[in-house]
């Protein structure tokens, strides 16, 4: 019996590790949901207010050409992405707004990517 796997990539998040100290709250960025919905990767993502965490991304062929955040924040500072290493990897800056936390102090966004 053989089995044969064809895979060619896909959509990939990796986001930061940040492991808490002992007897602190998690910090952490958490990525709670991934969908590809209309051509586009949607990613939802928990982070505490007013933090800034970077995450690594590509898309199925190389990087991302775009992204969004839903729903659009006034107060957010601009997502900065950077260009695209050998391996098609970017990073992507998202500050979080320091209001509208949940009780334990986190604030949800959607990242919406288009690819290339």
């Amino acid at each position: 019996m053989q089995l044969a796997v064809r895979w060619e990539g896909g959509w990939e998040v990796t986001p930061p590790r940040q492991a808490p100290r002992i007897g602190d709250r998690s910090a952490a960025l958490r990525i709670v949901r991934e969908r590809v919905q209309g051509g586009r990767y949607v990613v939802r993502v928990e982070g505490r207010a007013g933090q800034v965490y970077t995450l690594r991304l590509r898309a199925p062929r190389g990087a991302p050409s775009a992204v969004t955040v839903l729903p659009a924040q006034q107060a957010m500072m601009p997502l900065r992405m950077s260009d695209p290493d050998h391996a098609g990897w970017v990073n992507l800056t998202v500050e979080f707004p320091s209001q509208g936390g949940d009780a334990d102090g986190f604030v949800s966004l959607d990242l919406v990517f288009a690819a290339s």
